[in-house]
């Protein structure tokens, strides 16, 4: 038998070995899981929640949203529409997309390269450590 404690519970746990090692197991995979910075079933949720988030309007008209630490922006420009992506707080953006057909499919287009964007960051931050 062995002696298991929690900062959540009062008392520590008394149990066998193969149930000390599974909740042993158990809790260092779901430390590992919860520092790997991007999760592409996450993302796949997040996309189909991608359009009914609530898109704001500029002066102008065209619609923007902040998201993962980007700026995104879906405009017409000569009869197409276009996204356009910056970091927030930048000024020059960083991907630009045109010659959608319709807003959503440029909208989708725009999510969908912020994806490849955190990839590559994860990709990078991966290597450094």
């Amino acid at each position: 038998m062995q002696l298991l404690s929690h900062p959540d519970l009062h008392d520590e746990l008394q149990v066998d070995e193969g149930c000390a090692e599974r909740l042993l197991k158990a809790a260092s995979g779901a430390a590992s899981s919860s520092r790997q910075p991007f999760d592409m079933r996450s993302r796949d949720v997040k996309r189909q929640l991608w359009l009914t988030r609530p898109w704001r309007r500029d002066a102008t008209g065209r619609a923007y949203l902040r998201s993962d630490g980007y700026y995104v922006l879906s405009r017409v420009s000569d009869g197409a529409w276009q996204y356009e992506i910056r970091k927030c707080g930048d000024k020059e953006n960083r991907l630009v997309g045109n010659g959608y057909s319709s807003d959503i499919a440029a909208r989708l287009a725009a999510f969908d390269a912020i994806t490849e964007l955190l990839q590559a960051d994860a990709q990078i931050i991966g290597e450094a450590a």
